[in-house]
């Protein structure tokens, strides 16, 4: 996977695996092997969330505001094929 693919401005995911950044906030992953690009992670949180020329889901993020949590675990629920995890760090 090219250097400037999965997570823009931050960490870089392994080669169709999960997006994974260490913090003291929630953390937000993407499984681009599991996405199908349905978007709807986009629709619910673009602040969080893009897709790629390739359709796939790109995070924009991967630490999760207390602020935005509830919101932001909504939307995970929501990805069709379950792509998408927040997990407390």
């Amino acid at each position: 996977m090219p250097a400037d693919e999965g997570l823009r401005g931050g960490v870089r995911p392994s080669h169709g695996d999960t997006q994974v950044e260490e913090g003291d906030m929630p953390i937000m992953t993407a499984d681009r092997g599991r996405c199908q690009g349905w978007a709807n992670c986009v629709a619910g949180a673009p602040d969080m969330f893009d897709i790629d020329d390739d359709g796939l889901v790109v995070l924009l993020q991967t630490e999760i505001p207390e602020t935005d949590r509830a919101r932001i675990d909504e939307v995970a629920h929501r990805c069709p094929v379950g792509a998408l995890r927040a997990t407390d760090s």
